[in-house]
């Protein structure tokens, strides 16, 4: 990970009020009864719920209480005041059912009196645990606490395979949980729906107070609840810990589709006056999806509080995926302020590693563009991200920071469609580019990084043509970067203008050609790359220029086959029609991928259907092998059937990118008469010395077909798959690196 800032809580507390949780769940004193509810029949041991409730908070142990699906009606509800473990059941169908059938049984609160489902006060350490019901309609009123379940003490409740939903209250809708100890948790286990909640304050579907909440088993989502103020869909609040990593119930994210002022998906916020840290984690490719805030924070929205000490407001993201929110501000994420009572500002923090923030609209409740940013860092908020993708948002700019800190190290930027430029860096600000890739985005300002605040841009690539790269009015730091603009920023040698020469930018990928002037440019990095490799891998072929290093969010791994999408896997991309119209992609080529065969009738006047061709831009000196399979035409005769041709001209230097221009050498690669793929007579061996060797030299690579029985009103066909051209000699290489 990429902390801005030390942790404010350590690893060894969080392990020690697990072992403390555990402690709890499998410690529970023996002598447990099951008591069953249900209408008057064969097995049931009470006709309603507060009555078996009763039963059991006076009976020592851990009992049960079966709820089976045959108690319907109105009206209800329970209360439990317990210190010891409760097991709430819905998953029998009759009172005298053996096993459970898969079911649950709903308890409806609806009715001309308000109530909780349930209303919970633990008295000590023990757990509640519900599964297998359906809570809904209920109704804390007053601007109260927890419609759908109220809990409150230093004990735990978990939930298991429970949909609770359509309640109301002013604060904790779905669930109100406040922890009077450290270790008071809410487990939000397998197979639950929290959705359809409405809080007239705060919390639709979870407020979570001084407590500890893990949703981490699959299949669990927090879905389509409302909230007046904060946390459409969880408000975190105080000294507490939320940490999600479910995968979401069904096709749903985890938290999806919830909506408030702030914090569509979810508000942290620390006490007002109070010590601790709010802190939500968002791990394991859990999602937070299309959520909305009328205000700010579509997805999340994190505030600390400060009087005579301080609340602090932490995220931290490993693995998580911020996706489709929206918000007139900080659609993605605001990261919030507040000010002590010297009146110094105290920011939030989040915290991303290996995460994604995408598809994200800075936009108001009528689908209108506002203007806003995806990313708002407010004064003294700390915003990092490492490893990560930064894509599809759309707004009037991509990050803002306000006199905060943010920085973007191992992640690509790419896909996103800004009013302005994609970074502002305000007065009194502090914005980071490491390592890291900017490329392939829409903006209608001219400029990529503007603002008054202070700008380090390292070990990256930043292109984006016709665009200013840098307009900052405070101090820069700029060193080993390649830009389409240099203009904009500092002199210095390691700051070039030359084209990275990405694997298929047209198809998003920005991993590097062997060729590219990124690679082996910059000193090795001590973290990883967007793909999780280092950025240490030496290449023997190419020139060090400053170090083993690449640059931008991808590391070369090793040189390879210099041709691009030699096997033609899934269509014809990175192969330029010479003769339009004469191309098609086949499904079985040499081997088990595809191919490419190259026809036309009439016979061209020359004899030869010049078809495809490519463009190989060569990484360094060396001996070079171009190989490949190709099969002539369908004519039953070897002597008769069309012959298959890799063509190869090497331009030493043509000055530019293209291969244009005259070759300085050229030849054919033969293939035997066959009606099946087959390897050529004899692969080219081409020698390229230092002396030949410019950043600009490559081989052009071209697929002809040769008519073989001179029939002009016949067709002419080949067909090609596997064309490679790598290095057999790296023992020529530079005697250094500044002649690239």
């Amino acid at each position: 990970m990429f902390p801005i800032f030390p942790s404010r809580h350590s690893r060894s507390t969080r392990v020690a009020r697990c072992l403390v949780i555990a402690v709890a769940l499998c410690c529970a004193p023996a002598h447990a009864a099951v008591y069953r509810v249900g209408p008057t029949g064969t097995g049931c041991t009470h006709t309603d719920i507060q009555s078996a409730l009763n039963a059991a908070q006076s009976n020592p142990g851990t009992d049960t209480v079966r709820i089976v699906h045959a108690f319907t009606g109105s009206g209800l509800h329970g209360v439990i005041t317990t210190d010891q473990g409760l097991i709430l059941d819905g998953s029998y169908a009759t009172c005298s059912a053996t096993a459970p059938d898969g079911g649950q049984t709903v308890i409806s609160a609806a009715g001309p009196t308000a109530y909780k489902v349930f209303s919970i006060t633990s008295t000590g350490l023990s757990t509640v645990r519900l599964q297998s019901l359906r809570l809904t309609d209920g109704f804390a009123s007053g601007g109260g606490y927890g419609g759908g379940i109220y809990f409150k003490g230093p004990g735990n409740l978990e939930i298991n395979d429970t949909r609770i939903d359509n309640n109301r209250a002013g604060y904790g809708a779905g669930i109100y949980f406040e922890g009077t100890s450290l270790t008071a948790t809410l487990t939000i286990g397998e197979h639950n729906l929290i959705n359809s909640n409405v809080a007239s304050i705060s919390g639709g579907g979870i407020y979570l107070q001084n407590a500890i909440m893990l949703m981490l088993a699959a299949d669990s989502s927090i879905l389509f609840n409302t909230a007046a103020n904060y946390g459409g869909g969880l408000r975190i609040y105080g000294r507490s810990t939320a940490t999600v990593s479910s995968d979401g119930f069904g096709s749903f994210a985890a938290i999806q589709g919830n909506e408030s002022a702030y914090g569509g998906a979810v508000a942290v916020q620390g006490y007002q006056d109070g010590d601790g840290t709010a802190t939500f984690n968002l791990n394991d490719g859990a999602r937070i999806y299309d959520n909305f805030a009328s205000v700010r924070g579509g997805g999340l929205f994190l505030q600390p509080f400060s009087g005579l000490s301080t609340g602090y407001a932490d995220a931290d993201m490993d693995g998580g995926v911020i996706d489709t929110n929206v918000a007139p501000e900080g659609a993605a994420v605001y990261l919030a302020y507040d000010e002590d009572f010297t009146g110094f500002p105290i920011g939030a923090s989040l915290v991303m590693t290996d995460a994604s923030l995408i598809n994200n609209v800075s936009g108001d409740a009528n689908g209108q563009a506002t203007g806003g940013a995806s990313i708002v860092v407010a004064k003294r908020s700390g915003f990092s991200i490492g490893k990560g993708l930064m894509s599809g948002n759309s707004g009037g700019t991509l990050v803002r920071t306000d006199d905060g800190y943010a920085m973007l190290s191992s992640t690509l930027v790419t896909g996103n469609t800004v009013q302005r430029g994609l970074i502002e860096v305000l007065t009194g600000s502090s914005d980071h580019v490491i390592a890291s890739t900017i490329v392939g985005n829409t903006l209608a300002g001219g400029i990529v990084i503007t603002g008054t605040g202070d700008l380090e841009v390292k070990q990256s690539i930043i292109w984006q043509p016709g665009k200013q790269t840098a307009q900052s009015g405070g101090n820069r730091d700029v060193d080993d970067v390649i830009a389409s603009d240099i203009s904009s920023l500092p002199m210095g040698a390691s700051i070039i203008n030359a084209d990275p020469r990405f694997i298929d930018p047209g198809h998003n990928d920005y991993r590097l050609q062997p060729a590219s002037p990124a690679v082996d440019f910059s000193g090795v990095l001590t973290y990883p790359g967007v793909d999780g490799l280092l950025h240490n891998k030496d290449m023997a072929l190419v020139a060090n220029r400053y170090g083993a290093g690449d640059l931008g969010v991808y590391e070369l791994q090793s040189i390879g086959n210099l041709v691009r999408n030699d096997t033609f896997l899934s269509d014809l991309r990175l192969w330029t029609p010479v003769t339009n119209g004469a191309s098609t992609w086949i499904s079985t080529g040499a081997g088990n991928a595809g191919g490419v065969t190259i026809s036309r009738s009439p016979v061209p006047a020359s004899g030869e259907l010049i078809a495809l061709t490519q463009c190989v831009h060569i990484p360094g000196p060396g001996m070079y092998r171009l190989d490949g399979r190709a099969r002539g035409g369908s004519d039953i005769s070897n002597l008769t059937r069309d012959r298959p041709i890799l063509r190869w001209q090497l331009r030493t230097n043509p000055g530019i990118e293209a291969c244009t221009g005259t070759a300085n050498v050229r030849g054919d690669i033969g293939f035997p008469s066959s009606g099946n793929f087959v390897a050529p007579n004899r692969s080219a061996e081409i020698v390229i010395t230092p002396a030949m060797w410019t950043r600009f030299t490559s081989i052009e690579v071209t697929l002809v077909a040769q008519e073989g029985d001179n029939n002009p009103s016949g067709t002419t066909t080949s067909s090609f798959d596997d064309i490679t051209l790598r290095a057999i000699d790296t023992d020529v290489i530079f005697a250094d690196g500044f002649d690239r």
